[in-house]
């Protein structure tokens, strides 16, 4: 027997964001998801997603790449810091 392939569905991000401050503005979760027809971990999720993106968006969660650049600076520093140390002692 051949097993049906689940279709994922989509949701447009002004519904999403409706339903989310419809749980900020007090209304029960669980209600809430059952009204759109989501799942509860759904609904949490699009409720959590402002606070990344305000993070995101003052500066305070950084790419891989931006703290891999910012990893190889600092490491370029301490050494220079190392040998100026070494030096400074003799």
């Amino acid at each position: 027997m051949a097993m049906k392939k689940r279709v994922r569905r989509t949701f447009t991000e002004d519904f999403k964001k409706t339903a989310a401050k419809r749980v900020a503005d007090g209304e029960k979760a669980t209600t809430v998801a059952k009204d759109v027809g989501v799942s509860l971990n759904s609904l949490r999720s699009w409720k959590e997603k402002p606070s990344v993106d305000k993070h995101r968006a003052t500066g305070l969660i950084k790419s891989a790449v931006t703290l891999f650049q910012e990893n190889a600076l600092l490491r370029a520093e301490n050494e220079y810091l190392k040998r100026r140390e070494e030096i400074l002692r003799k």
